[in-house]
């Protein structure tokens, strides 16, 4: 859940990154599969190195929280056409 809402927002930006880990993850409460949860998370980051801290609540009480590392992908190269035939 966190994970695909990260990667949704940086393409909303236009960026591709790549998920290297999660961390510091802390499951504080059970929740059920009809429980409304709410996701919140920042990014911070430098040279490609991005994390991501984030926290899940449920009714205002933090239900999971942790940190999302994870760097930008380069953009793709297209490839010309001789590289194609060859």
């Amino acid at each position: 859940m966190v994970k695909d809402a990260v990667l949704a927002e940086e393409a909303g930006r236009g960026r591709r990154i790549r998920v290297f880990g999660m961390h510091r993850i802390r499951f504080r409460m059970p929740v059920k599969p009809d429980d409304m949860l709410t996701l919140a998370f920042s990014m911070s980051g430098q040279e490609g190195k991005l994390a991501y801290p984030f926290k899940v609540s449920m009714d205002g009480k933090a239900v999971c929280s942790g940190v999302i590392s994870a760097g930008i992908l380069p953009e793709a190269v297209p490839v010309s056409d001789d590289r194609k035939a060859g």
